[in-house]
């Protein structure tokens, strides 16, 4: 009896210990399966944290090792609204680009130099925006015709400048729209800067740019007209004078002696258009016989050459005899203002002061629009 009580003891104390070893689980969840939680398990005695997720377990057993299952929300509690910040300190620009021919879809509008640019939708409006304080050059370029800068334009912290209306046609040269869209200049008129003017030597007169000093239905003034069979010579009616130009037709009609005789023809060729008896007029008869008349094309003299001295436009002279060509291989000729390859113009013969010659751009071998043609 003795030997089987002692064998006893050790075996129930043995399995006492065992069963108190042994670890048991427990759920971590305890009833939350919030993915959006923290799932942690703590120890009873240290407290002892540990992360288990939302699959693990907590332990209920040996006493020490117990756990009891926690949770925290990972999103806590709305806060109080803060202090608004301070934001883009930025602006836009905005318009409108209109053209006279139509549409203006597609037209590039860009600040030169910047990284900010727009194309115009259907309705030819745009904007640029996030542009920072300041003042700027903003360009519009349409398809084909010259760029148009609009300078200064200022931008407003978080306001957007907007500068309506652009019309980007060439309204200050378009004859058609010149100023304006549909404001077309009358015949013989330019349109420069935005306004219809006459060319030099001509005025308007109803619906056209007409020469007081030839023109037989105003001569001397508008509406002024000559008899039947009678020219108008230096603005004053009178007997027809017989051409001096071999056509027949005279272009201009500068005094009873000279006549400018019209046609494309080479320094070389140039007094085959003068009518028989007549020859090409010398820079001294065009000054001696022009009177008031200013002409209307580039005509070649008849002088040998004439030659560029020096100056710039309306303070510059010419010469048939002395000094040296400094045009190199331009030619100088009586050349009015405005006309193509007159580069240099108001020159004067062995003078500065304005007296129609003028060239320099018209190559000697190049083809002038006429001759002046003096009658014997």
């Amino acid at each position: 009896m003795r030997q089987s009580g002692t064998l006893f003891v050790p075996v129930f104390v043995f399995v006492t210990l065992v069963l108190l070893w042994t670890p048991t689980i427990v759920g971590a969840h305890a009833g939350d399966s919030d993915p959006t939680h923290i799932h942690a398990c703590v120890n009873n005695l240290t407290k002892v944290v540990r992360d288990v997720g939302l699959t693990g377990t907590c332990l209920s057993s040996p006493p020490f090792a117990a756990e009891a299952p926690a949770h925290w929300s990972i999103t806590g509690p709305q806060g109080p609204a803060g202090p608004s910040g301070a934001g883009l300190q930025t602006g836009s620009i905005v318009g409108q680009v209109v053209m006279c021919s139509g549409s203006a879809a597609g037209v590039l509008a860009y600040i030169p130099g910047r990284s900010f640019s727009a194309i115009t939708g259907a309705d030819g409006m745009f904007e640029l925006s996030y542009i920072p304080p300041g003042a700027y050059d903003l360009a519009i370029e349409p398809a084909g015709l010259p760029l148009l800068t609009i300078p200064g334009v200022r931008v407003g912290i978080l306001q957007a400048t907007n500068l309506g209306q652009i019309n980007a046609s060439n309204v200050s040269s378009d004859p058609a729209n010149c100023g304006a869209c549909g404001t077309a200049c009358a015949l013989g008129q330019a349109c420069v800067s935005g306004a219809c003017h006459c060319a030099q030597g001509t005025t308007l007169c109803g619906a056209a740019c007409v020469n007081f000093a030839t023109d037989p239905t105003n001569c001397g003034g508008c509406g002024s007209a000559c008899p039947t069979g009678q020219a108008c010579v230096s603005g004053a009616c009178g007997t027809p004078l017989t051409s001096a130009c071999a056509s027949g037709v005279s272009e201009q009609v500068f005094s009873t002696k000279m006549q400018g005789c019209r046609g494309p023809v080479l320094f070389s060729a140039r007094a085959a258009l003068c009518a028989a008896g007549s020859h090409a007029c010398t820079a001294v008869e065009w000054n001696s016989n022009r009177g008031t008349t200013a002409p209307a094309l580039r005509y070649w003299t008849g002088d040998s050459r004439l030659k560029f001295v020096s100056g710039s436009t309306n303070v510059c002279s010419v010469s048939a005899t002395a000094g040296t060509n400094n045009c190199g291989t331009g030619a100088m000729l009586v050349c009015p203002d405005g006309l193509p390859l007159c580069g240099i113009t108001g020159c004067g013969l062995d003078a500065s002061f304005p007296q129609f010659f003028g060239g320099c751009a018209l190559p000697i071998n190049s083809e002038a629009d006429g001759t002046l043609c003096c009658a014997p």
